[in-house]
């Protein structure tokens, strides 16, 4: 059954598959989706997991029937393709390949057709993020991730989560040109043991991206302390905030090595007066970043210094970071370069 209802999932990848079939990018973007789309249906039609999952299913693709929202408050949400995203303030914090909720207990799940060790990286890294998440929207239930894959996975690669188990389940065998070719989204009745996004939002907490962002920067500004910051972060945000935002100087207040490499490599004759916006990455909480708006553009873009490879890069308007400094630029407090000279000094030695 699960593998027939597989042609009712939309697969964002299937024009660039059918494009070029023998492309390893394409195909494995391609199959990641078929893949996940089979794990979903296959549990929430009772089979491969027997014992593994406990409670109420999140629906999602062809079984919700809520209509995608615009991810400008903070819910549970669906895109076009009627995945399942947490978003706050328009932001979107983590999507979740499958969810499943019980009183006192909720689990995620994850699909993924490579063991590869980036792979298992890149992975341990998202787990960790989005159980953070889900421990502050639930609170008082135990939260786990339950790994599934073709491949046969080695369990000591997840040893630093202890949260985490893992199942194989084996691809489904299917003709993926015919099903790129013939796939559209579709409704199809749910399973009595699932629960609506609504529901889920309706008995959730909430997460304010920014609102926390400017709380862990503003500790930061009136305490001046860290340490202290960086360990709050790590222990309840890790994954989730990725900065903190100390304040802005202007161009001539910067270190003479920041100045010369806004100057060599993106624009020589930048005016003393303009705001440079610096950040600490919590990842490496040694290397302060500075961003400054780039002159003459029509609209807020951002340039990007990185010390460490001495150079400066435009910021997409996607990303995250030009979406926090539309939020809390403003915000931020004015330094001197006094202060900066002693931020940095206590970076080196954190």
């Amino acid at each position: 059954m699960a593998i027939k209802n597989l042609s009712y999932y939309p697969y964002t990848h299937a024009k660039s598959f059918i494009a070029n079939p023998t492309d390893p990018w394409a195909t494995n973007n391609y199959r990641g989706q078929v893949y996940e789309a089979h794990v979903y249906d296959a549990i929430l039609q009772g089979e491969s997991v027997h014992g593994m999952i406990t409670g109420k299913i999140v629906l999602r693709g062809p079984y919700a029937t809520a209509r995608p929202t615009s991810g400008t408050e903070l819910r549970f949400s669906y895109n076009k393709e009627r995945s399942l995203y947490y978003t706050s303030g328009g932001e979107t914090i983590a999507e979740f390949d499958m969810l499943v909720v019980a009183p006192s207990k909720v689990q995620f799940i994850e699909c993924t057709i490579s063991d590869s060790n980036t792979n298992v990286k890149n992975l341990v890294a998202k787990i960790i993020r989005k159980r953070n998440l889900l421990r502050l929207l639930f609170p008082s239930c135990s939260v786990s991730c339950l790994i599934a894959s073709d491949k046969q996975l080695n369990d000591s690669n997840f040893a630093s989560v202890p949260f985490v188990s893992t199942v194989s389940i084996p691809f489904p065998q299917v003709n993926l040109l015919q099903l790129a070719k013939t796939a559209r989204l579709d409704h199809l009745r749910p399973s009595p043991s699932s629960v609506t996004i609504g529901k889920i939002n309706s008995c959730s907490s909430s997460f304010d991206y920014f609102a926390t962002m400017h709380t862990l920067s503003g500790e930061l500004w009136n305490v001046d302390d860290l340490h202290s910051v960086l360990g709050k972060i790590k222990n309840r945000y890790s994954g989730l905030i990725e900065r903190i935002y100390w304040g802005w100087v202007p161009f001539s207040g910067l270190t003479p090595g920041a100045r010369s490499i806004i100057a060599d490599s993106v624009c020589p004759n930048l005016p003393d007066s303009i705001v440079t916006f610096l950040y600490i990455p919590v990842k490496d909480p040694t290397v302060l970043r500075y961003v400054y708006p780039l002159p003459g553009a029509k609209r807020n873009q951002w340039m990007e210094i990185n010390p460490l490879k001495k150079r400066a890069s435009l910021v997409p308007h996607r990303k995250r970071l030009a979406k926090d400094l539309g939020e809390i630029s403003r915000l931020l407090p004015h330094r001197k370069a006094a202060e900066l000279k002693i931020l940095l000094a206590r970076m080196l030695n954190n």
